[in-house]
């Protein structure tokens, strides 16, 4: 979209008001870490409990997320993390994730109409996000930024939610407002939707997932030790109250081995060379542009 066009779009143009972020931001340093990733259920658990966004995810006419999920993740994650990564071209990976949202309508299981582009819902989407991105770093990485880092780093995930050009008017405006906003949304609007328990489901029987990665035989091997890890860390970085609303169990032994991963994530991670350590969005903008500066 070009700058002529975008002022005739008026999300697309508040959302280039917003500079792209680059190698000093602390989000370049953080959200492409692949220890960011390990946890990604989390935040796929936490979208998808809220009514609408279970809704449109149950929907087959809006969503692949239980025929094709991995093609869903593929085609997906470089957009969200091109919003961040992109550099220049940030605000139109920004206006095509937010077109695709464009037709995400209906009726949510209680009854209410819920639009993808609600403000409401579509900050939630963002906030899981967040979320996760401060989860794993409070658990996965041995240098904890400071009072002032955290509060600059949620600032950049505030422009982040900006680069889409939607009202920020649910967005808190710092990290304990975040933090606070959070605790409401888990307790007050959160449920096991159908969705969610259906994800709970697949994911907890890998060799069911639908994929066009590799042979049957082969999926059949390669994914319940790779999607019982994952699912593992993302138990345990999901708020107690999530666990408990979703029936997942988490023992005191859970507690002590979970604390035993974060550890080896925490030593031996930082050890490899930085190309293993970053997602492919990350390593392209690193390469362009520089990378992140500490």
């Amino acid at each position: 979209m070009s700058l002529s066009e975008a002022r005739h779009d008026p999300a697309s143009a508040r959302g280039r008001v917003v500079e792209p972020f680059g190698p000093s931001s602390l989000i370049w340093r953080y959200l492409g870490d692949v220890r960011y990733q390990v946890g990604a259920r989390v935040a796929t658990t936490l979208q998808v409990m809220h009514p609408a966004i279970g809704a449109s995810v149950a929907d087959p006419d809006l969503s692949v997320f239980f025929t094709e999920p991995i093609a869903r993740v593929r085609r997906s994650t470089p957009l969200i993390m091109g919003v961040v990564y992109d550099g220049k071209a940030s605000h139109d990976t920004a206006d095509e994730l937010r077109r695709r949202h464009e037709g995400v309508k209906g009726v949510d299981e209680n009854g209410k109409r819920y639009h993808a582009l609600d403000p409401e819902v579509f900050y939630w989407a963002h906030a899981t996000f967040v979320y996760l991105l401060f989860a794993s770093i409070e658990h996965f990485h041995a240098r904890q930024p400071t009072p002032a880092e955290l509060e600059r780093l949620y600032q950049e995930c505030c422009d982040w939610y900006r680069l889409y050009g939607l009202s920020g008017r649910p967005m808190p405006a710092d990290l304990a407002g975040f933090r606070a906003y959070l605790d409401r949304m888990i307790a007050d609007e959160l449920t096991a939707t159908e969705t969610a328990l259906r994800g709970k489901a697949m994911f907890g029987n890998p060799r069911t997932i639908p994929q066009d990665e590799m042979p049957d035989w082969l999926w059949r091997i390669v994914a319940p030790p790779a999607f019982g890890f994952v699912n593992f860390v993302s138990r345990g970085l999901m708020p107690p109250l999530v666990r408990d609303k979703m029936d997942y169990p988490w023992t005191d032994a859970d507690q002590r081995r979970f604390r035993r991963v974060a550890w080896v994530l925490r030593t031996i991670l930082p050890k490899l060379p930085r190309r293993l350590r970053y997602g492919t969005e990350a390593r392209r903008a690193f390469q362009r542009s520089g990378w992140p500066s500490r």
